[in-house]
């Protein structure tokens, strides 16, 4: 997972060649995925989501999963990679999965104004956009409670709700 979160492409494949755990975790139970996913690096996410046994919905001890990581640190080549992931290799069972204090990948990426990810998410089928997290807050309470002014978020969520 450390090299996977330095971006060390060549040192990840070197890795996974000499057998080594694609889905190893570390003391907050992150994988290689999801920090290479919060740090933007890409090529790695790619060749992590080639190997047949990655693990793409595993949770951290936060409940959180690489799609949050993707949302929130808007890593919206990462967050394609995910969506797009097919199989025989990985696929996504949810983007509904509700992790840390009950938020979604879509709630993430519009508390923290993510543009580009709030799109992405909002059409992906299957999205619900009325769900609330822990304490009843819907996505556009997400985004006032983020603290986002920014009225491209609040009307595109306001647009998908309509």
């Amino acid at each position: 997972w450390q090299l996977c979160q330095q971006g060390d492409l060549e040192g990840v494949k070197a890795a996974l060649a000499r057998g080594e755990n694609v889905n190893g975790v570390d003391g907050l139970n992150q994988t290689g995925l999801m920090l290479a996913l919060e740090r933007g690096h890409n090529s790695v996410v790619h060749e992590l989501l080639h190997e047949s046994t990655i693990a793409i919905n595993n949770c951290n001890s936060r409940c959180d999963t690489a799609l949050h990581f993707a949302s929130a640190s808007d890593n919206v080549t990462g967050l394609r990679m995910l969506l797009g992931a097919q199989a025989p290799g990985p696929r996504l069972t949810s983007v509904q999965t509700q992790g840390y204090l009950g938020h979604t990948p879509l709630m993430r990426a519009v508390m923290v104004g993510k543009m580009e990810c709030v799109r992405e998410l909002v059409s992906v089928e299957g999205v619900d956009l009325e769900t609330r997290d822990d304490e009843g807050r819907s996505l556009e309470e997400m985004a006032r409670y983020g603290g986002i002014t920014d009225n491209d978020v609040l009307m595109c969520v306001q647009a998908e709700l309509s």
